[in-house]
């Protein structure tokens, strides 16, 4: 499990939350603007309208609402990407069943620079870098990745291979990591960078879950190393050939316990 705890003077609630500025010297959230993009049985794309926005300024979030135990993980894994000012694309990577997403854009006022761009990884490639158009600042301690992967998956063991763990190396590399890579199928990667330029904290770290033949209910508590005011929280999983077809041992959730303490 790989995290990261942000704390800049705004906060996030709920499935992917809304932002409150909180200092007025603190990085500037502009607007927010969501809601629920829904796929047809044969839809692989949706282009959804929005309020013009400054795209250097904005990023977007996604999440899943899929409930469905099929081995159609196709279905579920989304991407999404600005067409343009007022409109995003959101893809998936193959259509056989109904599927909805739940998407976010937030447009910052000032305070960030942000990066984007797209990229694939293939088998046997269990490490993909990316090298970023621009360098970050303080060597990309205060800045965040933001991954979005989609892969043609018509098989429940081969999920695990989809799943990336983002890390920046240094002011100019994006390296994204997965346990296994047996299989055959292409993952396609959207990826934004944001820079946090004034009043951030960002702490960064891993945790490892362990797994077994008997899978139950699993802790693991991470106590950070500042305490925590206002954060926002980003978290990325990945597993190795442990987890195939055991969606319980691979997906794992996070939360803040205290200021001091994230569970997962």
């Amino acid at each position: 499990v790989n995290w990261r705890k942000i704390i800049l003077g705004i906060m996030l609630f709920g499935a992917l939350g809304a932002f409150f500025v909180s200092n007025a010297c603190a990085v500037q959230i502009k607007r927010v603007q969501k809601g629920v993009a829904n796929f047809d049985t044969d839809d692989v794309v949706q282009s959804v309208p929005i309020a013009a926005v400054d795209m250097d300024n904005s990023i977007i979030l996604l999440q899943n609402t899929a409930t469905s135990t099929t081995s159609n993980d196709q279905n579920w894994f989304f991407t999404a990407q600005f067409e343009s000012t007022d409109t995003i694309a959101i893809d998936r990577a193959g259509a056989t069943l109904p599927a909805s997403v739940i998407w976010q854009v937030v447009e910052f006022n000032d305070g960030v620079s942000i990066q984007r761009g797209i990229s694939s990884i293939t088998s046997p490639t269990k490490v993909k870098n990316i090298t970023l158009p621009v360098s970050l600042t303080n060597n990309g301690t205060t800045a965040v990745p933001i991954i979005q992967m989609r892969t043609a998956l018509t098989t429940s063991t081969q999920a695990h291979e989809h799943f990336l763990v983002p890390n920046l190396t240094n002011n100019s590399t994006l390296r994204l990591d997965r346990g296994d890579a047996t299989g055959t199928k292409a993952t396609q990667i959207v990826w934004q960078v944001v820079d946090f330029l004034t009043d951030t904290t960002v702490e960064t770290n891993q945790t490892i879950m362990t797994t077994g033949s008997n899978i139950t209910n699993q802790t693991v508590n991470v106590t950070l190393n500042t305490p925590a005011s206002n954060p926002l929280f980003f978290m990325y999983f990945a597993g190795d050939t442990a987890t195939n077809g055991i969606d319980s041992a691979l997906w794992v959730g996070g939360n803040f316990t205290s200021a001091t303490e994230v569970q997962f």
